[in-house]
């Protein structure tokens, strides 16, 4: 980086920190919540919630439920409601619920009353200018007095994350610090925070590969009472370079639909993404890789952003608890700034701790062997960018949304890469991660970002491609597929455009592109629909395009990769043999 450009970009991010809105100001245009919605535990088991929003809401729905401990996937299920009321000029809306309705025999499938409380899922839907949904869990204990007390929560969690022939590592949050363990079998080992913790990552070393394992956690609520979650079962990876099948589900886009309510639950199109998790893990996929727009997000709040992303790992718990999940980055997981008052296109991303990348990494457990920063100043790739073998293939998780900026003409000039750009350091790691992975004697490599190469529906003006009018950004796409064609990856995912298209990438689009590569474009999570654009130049090699919502599902077996496309009802839409 030049002098100039490093003094430019330090006097950028100050003034981006120092454009911040009062504490008392709305932070951003699109954020709800004022502050976290506020659970009280009376000692006669009454319930009061309390929601302060920026938004005037006209009232709304409160549910109180359980995640069944016996039910196959401990998706929440509520049973008991009541009446939101508003106040304040409907910027403070008040519920009061009672714990002895869920206690109650013919509710009560947790035995909350022979347990003497437990774990307790709430949702709020409420009416405004339209309808929001929120879910949030708090726990409570009752002494042999009859008396109601709260109780640590666990409140994100637990996730499965990095999963490989030797361990694993599960982790969590609780909503205050607690006491807690983790009870790994065969073998009945105990692993244990030494002091109480809030959030969690407890590496589980020594295991065997391909080998069936289950986990539990248990903490304690106070009073010598303790609680449970359910007994999760998963399976460790084969070992690196085993020729073992593989079978995995790749899924993109599951920020916030038009459709609102709890298509937007805090971002997320809920009802989607959580079905076509379910069919994944159904089809019996070993993990998920989502690259991209879990969430809404492009907010200039990082309290907004943050919130987001624990909404997502609310909804994807119950299969994130026994499937390790492997997220990457796209444009609507970004914190940005504004560069002028309803300047759309106009906007710089945010630095420090408020970044997206420095989110991101606080809310998700990822590989950290991605490339270095390219300098101080400039956001992580740790956690965004990475790669990690499963038996005989090799997985590489990129980024061509980082350190997001617009394409408007206040942003010109100004530090952080447009839409679909890498930096030189991201691809000379790819490169070198390759190259490595081939001298391992990985066979199947594969590669995943968010903006496609070559765009196909909803994003031509945009990803890799911007209309073929950025002479730019084709020498640096064409850089990147030569590097895919020279390491011989079988596919390349994408998501971005919200549909699902195969393009065979061969001689026939390039003649420099002596090894044809499949990109597959799976963007159908949630987000609202995309229809085909006919007129790129290499429209004649898209073999596959379907508009709606789906899953890939990709089988590797010995030398054959053959690909299901799912929907969220279950139906296939095409099953083919990645041979071209």
């Amino acid at each position: 980086m030049t002098l100039a450009l490093r003094v430019r970009f330090v006097l950028c991010a100050a003034l981006l920190l120092a454009a911040r809105p009062a504490a008392a100001d709305r932070p951003n245009p699109g954020t709800f919540l004022k502050s976290e919605p506020a659970v009280t535990v009376a000692p006669d088991g009454a319930v009061q919630v309390v929601v302060e929003t920026w938004d005037s809401c006209t009232g709304g729905q409160a549910f109180l439920g359980v995640r069944p401990l016996d039910a196959p996937l401990d998706y929440p299920a509520y049973r008991v409601s009541g009446t939101l009321s508003p106040d304040d000029g409907g910027r403070r809306l008040t519920v009061r619920l009672h714990l002895k309705d869920l206690e109650y025999i013919r509710a009560d499938v947790n035995d909350l009353a022979g347990r003497g409380g437990g774990s307790v899922c709430l949702r709020l839907q409420i009416l405004g200018e339209r309808l929001r949904v929120l879910d949030r869990s708090f726990a409570y204990r009752r002494t042999p007095d009859g008396r109601y007390h709260s109780a640590p929560a666990l409140a994100e969690g637990p996730f499965l994350d990095l999963v490989s022939d030797r361990g694993a590592v599960v982790s969590g949050a609780f909503d205050v610090p607690a006491n807690f363990r983790l009870t790994l079998d065969p073998g009945g080992r105990i692993i244990a925070p030494p002091t109480p913790a809030q959030t969690f990552e407890l590496p589980l070393d020594g295991l065997e590969p391909a080998t069936r394992y289950t986990y539990r956690l248990t903490w304690e609520a106070g009073g010598g009472q303790e609680f449970s979650t359910p007994v999760y079962a998963f399976r460790t990876a084969p070992a690196p370079g085993a020729a073992a099948p593989v079978r995995f589900a790749v899924l993109c886009d599951s920020r916030g639909n038009s459709l609102g309510g709890e298509y937007l639950v805090e971002g997320v199109s809920q009802p989607a993404l959580q079905a076509l998790l379910n069919q994944a893990a159904a089809a019996g996929a070993e993990f998920i890789l989502f690259p991209g727009d879990l969430v809404s997000g492009f907010t200039t709040d990082p309290e907004d952003m943050a919130r987001q992303l624990r909404a997502w790992n609310r909804a994807t718990a119950p299969i994130a608890a026994r499937i390790p999940l492997y997220e990457g980055m796209g444009n609507h997981d970004q914190t940005v700034q504004w560069m002028a008052e309803g300047g759309k296109g106009d906007y710089l991303p945010r630095v420090g701790e408020e970044s997206g990348e420095a989110l991101f990494a606080r809310h998700f457990v990822n590989p950290v062997n991605g490339p270095d920063s390219a300098a101080a100043g400039f956001p992580t790739y740790r956690e965004n960018v990475y790669s990690f073998d499963w038996g005989p293939a090799h997985f590489v998780m990129l980024n061509n949304t980082w350190f997001l900026k617009g394409p408007g003409p206040l942003a010109a000039g100004e530090p952080g890469l447009r839409q679909g750009f890498f930096r030189p350091e991201q691809l000379e790691w790819l490169d070198r991660d390759l190259a490595a992975a081939r001298a391992r004697g990985q066979e199947h490599l594969f590669v995943l970002a968010h903006d496609p190469a070559f765009p196909n529906g909803g994003h031509v003006q945009d990803a890799m491609w911007w209309k073929g009018q950025d002479p730019e950004i084709l020498a640096l796409r064409d850089h990147f597929w030569g590097l895919l064609v020279r390491h011989r990856v079988a596919a390349a995912f994408f998501g971005h455009e919200h549909n699902y298209s195969r393009t065979l990438v061969d001689a026939r689009v390039d003649s420099a592109y002596t090894h044809p590569v499949w990109q597959i474009v799976t963007g159908g999570a949630g987000a609202p629909f995309y229809q085909r654009d006919r007129e790129v130049p290499w429209a004649g090699a898209v073999q596959a395009f379907y508009p709606l919502s789906h899953l890939s599902l990709v089988e590797v077996d010995g030398s054959r990769v053959t690909l299901s496309v799912i929907t969220p009802e279950g139906a296939v839409v095409e099953r083919v043999d990645l041979v071209p």
